[in-house]
């Protein structure tokens, strides 16, 4: 799988599988999706309680972060190690990359977008961008998010507008702050994701605010989950027949104001940067402009910078772009 480049068919692809994992579609075990032969006129109620508002509310027991060894035969100038931590009941799989020397380095904790959790391969899903930072001389936490890599799949196997992801996210953050590993400089922590990972990594910054100096989203999916759902369902399956449990706004207009992550960004005062280029072909790049302009309305402190001719992939400015990337995040460390 391209590390850094991604071909324009692999783009298409991709917006596909999201719409897949809106659905739930892909997690393992995970039921074939299927079309339905017409609309669905009457939806029921959400399967599911769980949104933004109450992983806010619900209490955190914060895990270690556990070193399982070093990573061998990966082709990186730098050291990896396999590591897992505690996210609830399940367990979370990731890389540890780390900068030559002996630390603490500050930490970046590092959100993955969307692939079919079959194809993912956690050694190299990001390593461009991961790369760019541990060059820079950041120790980077790459997460692989529950039915990702190693991680316990998802006991709910359901679409849940990615709140048990963030859940994910959040408990990184909490065993990189439970210190043990001498490497990592536990008062130095920012967040960084990329597509569906810099949605999850805004959902962070609302939940656990003070869990992080800095956050950045790159090539984000929307921070109104609905909208990922028109989107990404007009080239994939029926919204209203595979995303009956989960009614629409129309419907459960309390579920979907809570698992929209733009309702809570007045909790959240951190400095954020989105990047987002113009020629974007999987994400609409209007919504990242949305995004900063809602989060800033709530007092927040979002910067926008959009990069011309731009894909998903930021190519082919991916250089400048990991420079003010980089720049962002040594100027809030």
């Amino acid at each position: 799988m391209p590390t850094r480049r991604a071909s324009s068919s692999l783009l298409v692809t991709a917006a596909v599988a999201t719409a897949l994992a809106l659905l739930g579609a892909c997690a393992p075990g995970g039921a074939e999706p299927h079309a339905s032969a017409s609309p669905t006129s009457t939806l029921p109620a959400p399967t599911t309680d769980r949104t933004l508002r109450t992983l806010i509310d619900e209490p955190t027991a914060p895990g270690a972060l556990t070193v399982r060894g070093e990573r061998l035969g990966d082709g990186t100038p730098f050291r990896r190690l396999d590591v897992t931590y505690p996210s609830g009941d399940l367990t979370i799989s990731g890389i540890l990359d780390l900068p030559a020397g002996d630390g603490p380095f500050p930490v970046v904790v590092f959100v993955h977008g969307y692939q079919p959790p079959r194809e993912y391969e956690p050694s190299t899903s990001a390593l461009g961008m991961q790369s760019a930072l541990v060059a820079a001389g950041y120790a980077v936490l790459a997460t692989d998010l529950r039915n990702y890599g190693s991680s316990s799949p998802d006991p709910e196997r359901m679409p849940d507008m990615e709140v048990g992801a963030t859940q994910d996210v959040v408990a990184a953050l909490g065993a990189v702050a439970a210190g043990g590993v001498p490497e990592l400089d536990p008062d130095r922590v920012a967040l960084v994701g990329h597509s569906q990972g810099g949605r999850i990594s805004l959902n962070t910054a609302v939940v656990a605010p003070e869990a992080m100096d800095a956050v950045v989203a790159i090539s984000p999916s929307s921070a109104v989950p609905w909208q990922n759902v028109e989107k990404f369902m007009q080239v994939a399956l029926d919204p209203a027949g595979e995303l009956g449990t989960r009614g629409n706004p129309q419907v459960q207009p309390q579920f979907w104001t809570d698992v929209t992550t733009t309702t809570f960004a007045d909790r959240a005062h951190m400095p954020v940067l989105v990047l987002q280029g113009d020629a974007d072909e999987v994400v609409d790049p209007a919504w990242a402009s949305t995004t900063v302009a809602a989060w800033n309305a709530a007092g927040g402190d979002a910067r926008l910078v959009v990069l011309p001719g731009a894909n998903h992939a930021l190519e082919p400015t991916f250089d400048d772009a990991m420079r003010q990337v980089v720049e962002f995040l040594d100027g809030h460390r």
